[in-house]
C-alpha cells in the first residue's frame, strides 16, 4: 500500500518533518524506495499501488469491536490477542467511523491479483515521485488530465516515474472471506496463554 491520488486533498494532517503525501512505511527508508523504483524500472518488474484515498473507500469500520466482528468474524470473548491489538489499534476515539485496516485492503488486494481477477478492478496510472522525498507517491488519472489546485499542489516537488498498476477496487465481500479464513485456519495463535 502506497500512496495518493492527485485528484484528492490528502486526508492525512501535515506533521513537521511529514508531508501529507507521505507513505507511512517509506518515510522510515527514502534509499530503500529510490532503490526499489530504480531496481523496478531497470528490470522492467511491474507495480501495483493500493493508494490511502483507495482503501478508505473499500473497507472502513466504526471502532474496534466492529473490525473484529466483520473482518474477522469474532463474537465478544473469542480472539484474545487480537482483541487487545484492535483495541490499542482502532480504540483511539479520534478514530471513531475513521477504523480502516490499510494493510488488510492492500493485502488483499496483492493475493487476489492475476488470481480473481473478477474480484478487483486495476487500472493505470502516472506515479510521481518526491524529488527530494522518495515516500511522496502521488498516483494520478491517466483519462483526466485535467488541472486544477489539488492536482497542482499534489503534483508539486514530484516527478514522473512513469505509469504502474493501481489498485480502484476489490470486492468488500472476498477482503472480509479472507480475513474470515485467515483466522479460521489460524485459531491458535488468537489467544493468548494464561
Amino acid at each position: 500500500m502506497a500512496g495518493v491520488q492527485a485528484e484528492v486533498a490528502p486526508q492525512t494532517l501535515p506533521l513537521p518533518g511529514r508531508d501529507p503525501r507521505s507513505t507511512s512505511n517509506a518515510i522510515y527508508h527514502p534509499d530503500g524506495v529510490r532503490v526499489l523504483l530504480r531496481l523496478a524500472k531497470k528490470y522492467s518488474v511491474p507495480l501495483l499501488f493500493v493508494t490511502n484515498n483507495i482503501c478508505n473507500q473499500l473497507l472502513k469500520f466504526q471502532d474496534a469491536g466492529e473490525v473484529l466482528e466483520q473482518l474477522l468474524g469474532l463474537r465478544e470473548g473469542e480472539g484474545d490477542l487480537l482483541r487487545r491489538i484492535s483495541d490499542t489499534w482502532f480504540g483511539m476515539p479520534h478514530l471513531k467511523g475513521k477504523c480502516v485496516p490499510f494493510d488488510w485492503v492492500a493485502f488483499a488486494a496483492m493475493l487476489l491479483y492475476d488470481r480473481a481477477p473478477t474480484t478487483m478492478r486495476v487500472v493505470q496510472q502516472e506515479l510521481w515521485v518526491g524529488r527530494n522525498d522518495p515516500s511522496v507517491l502521488v498516483l494520478r488519472d491517466t483519462s483526466n488530465q485535467q488541472q486544477n489546485d489539488v492536482v497542482t499542489k499534489n503534483l508539486e516537488g514530484t516527478e514522473l516515474y512513469g505509469v504502474v498498476s493501481s489498485v480502484s477496487y476489490v470486492d468488500h465481500a472476498e477482503m472480509l472471506a479472507l480475513a474470515k479464513y485467515a483466522v479460521a485456519t489460524h485459531s491458535k495463535t488468537t489467544s493468548v496463554s494464561k
